[in-house]
């Protein structure tokens, strides 16, 4: 059955265009054509002409920059064909998928094979395919969408995106040597396929939005004009913004409650820790008190309907349909989803204004039992590892391991390995292995070979060994470099535990001067007396950049919430080892800080008081917890 509807089924709210804001507009208003615009109807014209292509094109800009509505007037743009004809997509019947935006990830990629030709593929905010879900169904996806526009037996097809900045700049960065490639797959699919949209009408764009036939974006624009002041006229106006909605949300934004500002913060942070775009009720509900002062929480955490007031106010539609928290849509014959998402322009601000903040710990347990799903959980462990946040990120990849993330289950070992728990690590990588994902193992084999790994194993861990040393060439490179960052992490200062790690990346062909190289290296000039040397290679390390140095490389990136200074555990992590105080750093780089920056204390005996074959289901009979 073909999948999708007929362009002319389709509305603008279906396909997640703004509506307009203004008094007096009902949906849209009148449409200024600008320069991306002609690139989409070049698009179109080919996959409409004599000999029909499939085409694929991307649009990149800021949230509210006028993306979608663009593709939105390229789907009924009429558009010059080579033999003279004019017509559109609407006209000759072509059908847009999903008919609805937008479609789960695993979704999309199952029904992408019955997609037919003269279909437009809808890839508004394409992140939620491309970046979102995990790497094998995100790598899937690229992969498929490659091959169904290079395939002239399926054509002709279009597909068009949207895409925020930062999102390219991900997909176009490459892994750092010996880690994988996320987003090799994209990369190729969007090679010379994306378009930049302006944030702002200027120039000829301004002068055609002054001409419009519609008056209310006259009006918006001469708003600007007057706002001008002596300098006459505007010379630059985020029009798209301003008919959005931006400037209301921003108001709310300013004039908000101290609930409605902790619902709106919890939101924020929720999302660019990596929470996908529809938060659950509840997470909110238990993490928006982490984001009052004690004082606050007396005032209104007594009350009950504190909560649902806010939520109220948030959900509320301002001028025009500007929403800070949208509620999904109710379809037919299913119940209400009790989760919202945050306004895209809001979305976006967070990234930009709380990038360096750490939530308190109450978001963290928030998230923990609330998040949508477990590959929630692991992005989110993900950005608390990042953020030395070990023992955090260790409970969510728990969780989504059990819930059948393969890669937390390498995240887990390598979380073992760091605390010298190698049985668990074998066992978690012995997981991962029977999923598919060998990495682990390889590395585990490694740290054995060294001696590092020394103890009895069971048996189980010894076979799973003996595989990853017989295929470990294919992921060396990988594997050595992660070594050389838990040699730096775990502190391992004793004789002949730099040549160890130096054996190891040499020997797979690593450069020797990766971050945890330069971090370790920081540690053991410390201890040998070489304090001329010390600053030299935190420097080396935050130039090369990652993860474990900026721990005590950086001067504290992050800061906790509730805190204008930097991270004061960081800092004080680099106070000490500058001082001489080795100490501090093994307990640091070993266990993390607690999520108000101080550095943690050991906490394997008191995190994990269940015995393991309840934490991790169908544990296998020599595993963790069945030794005899």
């Amino acid at each position: 059955m073909r999948v999708g509807r007929p362009i002319a089924e389709v509305s603008p709210a279906d396909l997640e265009v703004h509506r307009a804001t203004l008094p007096g507009v009902e949906a849209l208003t009148d449409y200024v054509v600008r320069e991306h615009d002609d690139r989409l109807a070049d698009l179109v014209a080919a996959a409409l002409g004599p000999t029909p292509r499939s085409g694929l094109a991307v649009l990149v800009s800021e949230s509210t920059s006028g993306k979608t509505r663009a593709l939105f007037e390229a789907l009924r743009r009429r558009v010059h064909l080579g033999s003279g004809a004019v017509t559109s997509l609407l006209e000759v019947g072509w059908w847009v998928w999903p008919g609805i935006a937008p479609a789960p990830a695993r979704r999309f990629l199952a029904e992408l094979g019955s997609v037919e030709p003269r279909t437009v593929i809808w890839l508004d905010e394409a992140q939620r395919y491309l970046v979102d879900p995990d790497h094998e169904v995100a790598s899937a996806i690229a992969s498929a969408l490659r091959e169904l526009v290079a395939d002239p037996g399926r054509a002709p097809v279009l597909v068009l995106g949207t895409l925020w900045p930062q999102y390219l700049k991900l997909i176009a960065g490459r892994s750092r040597p010996g880690r994988p490639d996320r987003f090799a797959d994209a990369r190729l699919l969007l090679a010379g396929r994306t378009r930049p949209v302006p944030g702002a009408f200027t120039g000829a764009d301004l002068e055609a939005a002054r001409r419009s036939r519609d008056i209310h974006v006259c009006r918006a624009v001469e708003v600007e004009d007057a706002a001008a002041g002596v300098a006459g006229r505007a010379t630059r106006v985020e029009l798209t913004q301003v008919i959005a909605g931006v400037p209301v949300l921003l108001d709310l934004c300013n004039t908000a409650s101290a609930t409605e500002r902790a619902v709106l913060r919890a939101a924020m942070d929720a999302r660019r820790l990596g929470h996908g775009e529809w938060l659950p009720v509840e997470l909110l509900h238990h993490a928006a008190p982490a984001y009052l002062t004690e004082a606050e929480q007396r005032r209104f955490l007594s009350r009950p309907d504190w909560f649902a007031e806010a939520l109220d106010v948030l959900t509320t539609e301002l001028a025009g349909s500007a929403r800070a928290l949208e509620k999904p849509p109710v379809l037919a014959g299913r119940p209400p989803q009790p989760a919202v998402r945050l306004h895209d322009y809001l979305d976006q601000l967070g990234l930009r204004t709380r990038a360096h903040v750490v939530p308190s710990q109450r978001f963290w347990d928030a998230v923990l039992d609330h998040a949508a799903g477990p590959d929630d959980r692991h992005r989110l462990g993900t950005s608390a590892h990042r953020r030395h946040r070990v023992r955090i990120a260790h409970g969510l990849w728990c969780r989504a391991a059990a819930a059948g993330v393969v890669a937390a289950w390498g995240e887990l070992s390598y979380s073992y390995l760091l605390r010298d728990r190698f049985e668990e690590a074998g066992y978690c990588a012995r997981r991962a292995a029977d999923r598919g994902d060998l990495v682990p193992a390889v590395l585990l084999a490694e740290f054995r070979s060294t001696g590092v790994a020394a103890g009895p194993l069971s048996r189980d861990v010894e076979d799973l060994i003996r595989r990853a040393e017989e295929g470990r060439s294919e992921d060396a490179a990988r594997t050595a470099h992660r070594a050389g960052e838990i040699e730096a992490r775990r502190g391992m200062l004793g004789p002949g535990a730099w040549s160890v790690m130096e054996e190891i990346l040499s020997s797979s062909g690593v450069h020797i001067f990766t971050p945890g190289c330069w971090a370790h290296r920081t540690s053991t000039c410390d201890l040998k007396g070489c304090p001329n040397e010390v600053d030299e290679h935190l420097r080396r390390a935050a130039d090369i950049g990652g993860s474990i140095e900026e721990l005590f490389a950086k001067q504290g990136l992050h800061r906790h919430e509730g805190s204008t200074a930097p991270d004061t555990g960081a800092e004080l992590v680099r106070r000490r080892v500058l001082s001489g105080d080795p100490n501090t750093l093994r307990l640091a780089t070993r266990f993390g800080l607690e999520a108000d920056g101080t550095v943690a204390r050991p906490w394997d005996d008191h995190f994990d008081p269940e015995p393991r074959r309840r934490q991790f289901p169908d544990p296998p009979e020599s595993g963790p917890g069945n030794e005899t």
